[in-house]
């Protein structure tokens, strides 16, 4: 151990952490900060720029042209900012507005290059023994 007494220890800790770590209170300050920046328009639109090349209004007018609904399921989106910005891995092309929960079906797909028609022939087979 390199300190031979816990008062050295603890007197060392105690100057490292005024140096080099935020205090909690500062932390919260902080992060609520960010918090509202990305509930913002800007800071949507800033995440947009960075991932995908396109700004809120561009998000809330696919938003229009898909009439609120989904690109997958064609149910109704809770709202623009809420939903998800489906997106080509490899082109980076956008190619609609969807829920969670499908775009989260449609990353599955892809990533594990799954066959519609399998899934299709395995979610029915139980159906036809009955």
């Amino acid at each position: 151990m390199p300190y031979k007494n816990k008062e050295d220890r603890t007197r060392n800790n105690r100057e490292y952490r005024k140096t080099y770590v935020m205090p909690p209170y500062t932390r919260k300050k902080k992060n609520a900060a960010s918090a509202r920046f990305q509930k913002s328009e800007k800071g949507k639109t800033v995440h947009l720029k960075r991932m995908y090349g396109i700004t809120f209004d561009d998000k809330k007018r696919i938003y229009k042209e898909q009439k609120g609904l989904c690109a997958l399921c064609h149910l109704r989106l809770p709202s623009a900012s809420q939903s998800h910005t489906d997106h080509d891995h490899e082109t980076g092309v956008i190619r609609g507005l969807l829920h969670r929960p499908c775009n989260f079906l449609v990353g599955i797909f892809e990533s594990h290059k799954i066959n519609a028609k399998h899934l299709a022939f395995y979610v029915t087979r139980g159906k036809n023994k009955s």
